[in-house]
């Protein structure tokens, strides 16, 4: 199968590797590409390479178009919102079935008024420029209906987590909290996810700000894209609380599987999410989490961990100190039954499995196109 994805650009962040983790699962059956609409060319770029596949980056849909004449997809899959709304008006174009893969939970007031217009196009469009609609988790999908998207087309399929590569190592923690200069006994707060409103470090900071005063012995690893030292927003909230001394900021890691057992807890303070992927990333390396209220986070965590209410620092203080309490050996009891729980309910290939049934079943409704003299297929010869 000939497969084309669609998505904004490739930033490493839950969606993208989503769809990395998908060119790896379909590399053997399936001929794909990654179109994206930035212009950008990143590091995860060469990674979906590496997975098979072959990336072009364009800014707009004329570019794609060119591309398309030769291509002939069988198939698009659009990602995120622009994604969705590219893969629209291309799909009716070369009456190509097209899917829509939503990745997140509902719109707060953070986000801008662009991304929120481009949502209600979708949704206007979502009736009827959609073979069917991806979301990532059933609170995904509510909150998407409630916005008005066309609940028929939609689906659920969650993400999933390669265990093998996120699992528990007493040599990592030990590894990376030697290189950070962080005692095997201190207990450490971490936090994966760029620097945005929506992720909130705002509160996690005045969170810990609480945690440290009454545990000292505490630490904060924040990791992710613009959370470093040039960050001036970010690092003027750690000096607002007297934080530098026990904070560390990693900035962006393509290697979170060496980070993530290094800490005791993960805290996610979102203000939306649809289906965290760090949060199960975190589970399956055996770390308990603490996160907010928001998309699938209190389904997937189960009783492996702790949920509060968002933009609550008191709360997620609290919830820190509980596990703290608790003590190592409980915290790895607990970060054992959140691997457990991951790979039971969340494992990647049966994530692979699901979308590639969903392609075929797609695939199958294609409408024939028309043929050049030689049989070949052809695209439409229309103009954007």
């Amino acid at each position: 199968m000939n497969i084309l994805h669609i998505i904004t650009g490739l930033r490493c962040g839950g969606a993208e590797n989503t769809l990395k983790n998908l060119l790896s699962l379909h590399h053997s059956w399936a001929s794909q590409t990654v179109a994206t609409l930035d212009g950008r060319r990143t590091p995860l770029a060469g990674e979906c390479e590496r997975a098979g596949a072959r990336v072009v980056s364009f800014r707009s849909i004329r570019g794609l178009w060119s591309t398309l004449r030769g291509m002939r997809p069988e198939l698009i899959q659009a990602w995120m919102y622009h994604g969705n709304l590219a893969g629209a008006v291309l799909g009716s174009i070369i009456r190509t079935p097209v899917l829509w893969n939503l990745r997140r939970g509902a719109l707060v007031s953070a986000d801008s008024l662009q991304l929120k217009a481009v949502s209600r196009a979708c949704a206007a469009l979502s009736s009827s420029a959609p073979a069917a609609v991806v979301c990532c988790s059933e609170a995904a999908m509510q909150s998407h209906v409630a916005a008005g998207y066309c609940a028929a087309r939609m689906t659920v399929i969650p993400n999933g987590v390669d265990s093998n590569r996120f699992h528990p190592s007493l040599d990592l923690r030990r590894s990376l909290r030697r290189d950070l200069g962080l005692a095997d006994a201190a207990f450490v707060i971490g936090h994966v996810g760029r620097f945005s409103p929506v992720k909130d470090h705002a509160t996690l900071v005045a969170a810990f700000a609480q945690l440290a005063d009454r545990r000292p012995n505490a630490a904060l690893l924040l990791c992710g894209q613009d959370v470093t030292e040039r960050n001036a927003q970010l690092t003027a909230c750690l000096r607002g609380h007297n934080l530098n001394g026990n904070v560390r900021l990693l900035g962006l890691r393509a290697d979170v599987e060496r980070v993530l057992p290094a800490f005791d807890v993960l805290a996610c303070s979102s203000l939306t999410e649809g289906f965290s992927n760090v949060v199960v990333e975190a589970m399956s390396a055996g770390v308990p989490v603490i996160a907010t209220d928001v998309g699938e986070n209190r389904a997937v965590i189960g009783d492996t961990g702790l949920v509060v209410e968002q933009e609550c620092p008191g709360q997620l203080a609290d919830a820190a100190i509980a596990l703290f309490d608790l003590g190592r050996d409980a915290r790895l009891a607990l970060g054992a039954r959140a691997r457990q729980r991951v790979t039971n309910e969340y494992d990647l290939a049966s994530m692979g499995r699901r979308y590639r049934d969903l392609y075929e079943s797609c695939a199958r409704k294609t409408p024939v196109r028309s043929r050049d003299r030689q049989g070949a297929d052809t695209l439409p010869q229309k103009e954007i």
